[in-house]
């Protein structure tokens, strides 16, 4: 008699969580009103009045659940947007460095590979960097 209830209740609670823009809201009442049978079983016999406090824990449990979901889903969600987020971001900033990359011919083209030249001493060490102009001037002439 009380396995339906249990099964219908956990469906409710899931569509509940998954329909409806504010579940807590409604399952406030719910709350409210299983707690109120809760208080009247108090005269009833104790098989009654066990069924009505595991009808109450039931449906907070499964609201508890139901909310930890909800808030890893909405998590995730803020993950993404924010991962998107940087990601726009990144490609701006890109796109506006090379926007704003002055073309003048041969004389651009030196001051790149002076550029490149530099950047790669700090990465390669000053022996590296030594072979790199080198290899700089044997590709001038």
């Amino acid at each position: 008699m009380c396995r339906p209830w249990f099964s219908a209740c956990e469906e409710s609670v899931h569509a509940l969580y998954h329909v409806h823009p504010n579940p807590e809201k409604v399952l406030k009442n719910v709350v409210a009103e299983l707690f109120s049978r809760v208080e009247t079983c108090r005269e009833a016999t104790a098989l009654q009045q066990t069924l009505c406090l595991v009808k109450l824990l039931f449906v907070v449990g499964q609201s508890a659940v139901c909310s930890v979901v909800l808030l890893e889903r909405l998590a995730q969600r803020a993950k993404k947007a924010r991962e998107t987020q940087r990601i726009r971001e990144r490609e701006e900033t890109v796109s506006i460095a090379i926007s704003e990359t002055p073309v003048h011919g041969a004389a651009s083209t030196d001051k790149a590979r002076d550029g490149a030249a530099s950047s790669m001493e700090e990465e390669m060490g000053m022996a590296a960097a030594a072979d790199a102009e080198h290899d700089k001037v044997n590709e001038a002439y």
